[in-house]
């Protein structure tokens, strides 16, 4: 009788041992086996993205919201320097990067940005806008989806240090 009864207690635990083992198992899965990070890596599941992206997968680029044509009204100092439109465009050269083409009057004045972290500012560095001439801009921003970019810039005579002429623009995206 306690041969049966020890076989028995040898038996279950064998039993449970293994069940124990099968449910460790599931235990040890990778959350991120199934997930796919574009420009970034996974962590329990979710996706960090690197610097310059965004969305679940990291796919997409700061500066992709920036390409299109935008209406401009913009207030000046100087009057008449008003053009109808300037266009926006990622530049490849990284995903935080994006250029401004038409800016402060004039169709052929192409000036580059770059976004901050949080995808919804900017600043344009002090740079030659035309001959003669250069643009700076500490902040401007974009709204979330895209369709507004807000800019204040100042112009100033190459090597100046006195702004001789400092602007509001307001860019509408053109549907």
């Amino acid at each position: 009788m306690v041969n049966i009864d020890m076989r028995k207690a040898f038996n279950i635990s064998l039993i449970l041992l293994s069940l124990a083992w099968v449910s460790s198992m599931g235990a040890c899965s990778d959350a991120c086996q199934d997930v796919q990070c574009v420009n970034g890596t996974c962590s329990d599941g979710e996706c960090s993205c690197a610097a310059g992206y965004s969305g679940p997968d990291c796919a997409s680029a700061l500066n992709s919201r920036f390409d299109g044509d935008f209406a401009l009204t913009q207030n000046c100092l100087i009057p008449g320097n008003g053009a109808d439109t300037v266009t926006l465009a990622a530049k490849s050269s990284g995903p935080r990067d994006f250029t401004i083409l038409g800016l402060w009057g004039a169709p052929q004045n192409l000036v580059t940005a770059v976004i901050d972290e949080n995808g919804t500012s900017f600043v344009l560095e002090r740079q030659a806008i035309i001959t003669g001439f250069e643009v700076e801009a500490f902040v401007g921003t974009i709204s979330s989806d895209g369709n507004t970019v807000n800019l204040t810039y100042s112009i100033f005579e190459t090597g100046d240090t006195v702004a001789m002429d400092q602007c509001t623009a307001t860019m509408q995206k053109l549907q």
